[in-house]
């Protein structure tokens, strides 16, 4: 493992991948995971007694990067250590590319959590702690390139752990509210792909927690969501309809559409601009939107929908929506 982290020609990678196989061999194991299975655990202990700031060109930082890429499921056996060493490799207080590099390895590992870090069952039960004490940190906005490349690779690799499979509701509840400023910071965020992947983030903690989330919380964000249908891209602008979808799912059944009116009104009023919008795609997008915002409030839509028909350019859009609200009353 020292041999494959410390890089080199292809050559001797191909070298120490066949020195693990007669490693494997001569101990009468049937392949190479089986090695890492009665090994894994005293290397991780090893890398556990070495302390202080972890320089990129350190030899712990190149061992545990080149552990945590071949181990596979045997992750997941020793889940406490992984995060535990995870958790100060991404300590703010490392250099950068330090950082850098270990959220986009342990992205990729959450991609895969199944057969990686999540083998074992035991990913949910760190899940609040990772977002709280390690994600939040690094999302935290600061001038500069360099920052601006960690933003982009903390929120994808928070969008990597939130669509695991293991994420509950609970989940969520329990990280929104010291998530979201970072969250709203980054969809404001100068990076289209952290702009694009904060987004994300916010549909799928919406798929996730539903209507379990409190109607105050979905409030306070419509102004946001608004915001990003007037982004100067439109991947991110057609993203942002499948979060508007999310998110009026999320609102309960017995809602108080009288006491919220208000809050309706102005949600209305924001997306129906959209119906007129000069790309097509965003017009079919937006409909489809309110045609889930109808089953909150069809009434309240419809009287805001009256009241603009007549300013679009083209009376389809209108006349279809205005057709599936009555369609549904």
């Amino acid at each position: 493992l020292t041999l494959r982290a410390a890089g080199g020609t292809a050559s001797v990678y191909e070298q120490s991948e066949a020195t693990l196989t007669v490693l494997s061999q001569k101990q009468g194991l049937a392949s190479v995971q089986d090695l890492f299975e009665n090994h894994t655990a005293d290397v991780l202990a090893k890398l556990q007694t070495s302390g202080g700031i972890l320089s990129p060109h350190s030899s712990e930082v190149h061992l545990l990067s080149t552990l945590l890429q071949d181990a596979g499921p045997v992750l997941g056996s020793h889940l406490d250590q992984v995060i535990d060493l995870v958790q100060r490799a991404l300590c703010v207080e490392n250099p950068p590319e330090t950082r850098l590099e270990f959220l986009t390895l342990f992205g990729s590992l959450l991609l895969k959590a199944r057969e990686t870090v999540d083998s074992g069952d035991a990913l949910a039960s760190h899940i609040t702690h990772l977002v709280l004490e390690t994600f939040i940190p690094n999302l935290i906005w600061k001038a500069g390139q360099t920052a601006a490349a960690l933003r982009a690779a903390a929120v994808s690799c928070l969008l990597a752990l939130l669509h695991c499979n293991c994420v509950t509701s609970q989940h969520v509840l329990d990280i929104e509210e010291a998530l979201m400023p970072q969250i709203l910071s980054g969809l404001d965020d100068r990076n289209p792909t952290t702009r694009l992947a904060s987004l994300r983030c916010l549909k799928r903690m919406f798929e996730v927690a539903s209507s379990k989330l409190h109607v105050d919380f979905l409030h306070k964000l419509y102004l946001d969501l608004l915001k990003r249908m007037d982004d100067g891209s439109d991947e991110i602008r057609l993203v942002t309809t499948k979060a508007w979808i999310s998110y009026f799912k999320c609102f309960p059944v017995n809602y108080d559409s009288q006491l919220y009116e208000a809050h309706l009104e102005a949600t209305f009023k924001g997306l129906l601009i959209h119906l007129d919008d000069a790309s097509p795609s965003i017009q079919d997008a937006v409909l489809e939107v309110l045609k889930v915002a109808a089953h909150v409030n069809g009434k309240i839509l419809l009287a805001q929908l009256e009241r603009v028909a007549h300013q679009h350019r083209t009376n389809t859009y209108c006349d279809d929506l205005r057709t599936y609200i009555l369609q549904l009353s």
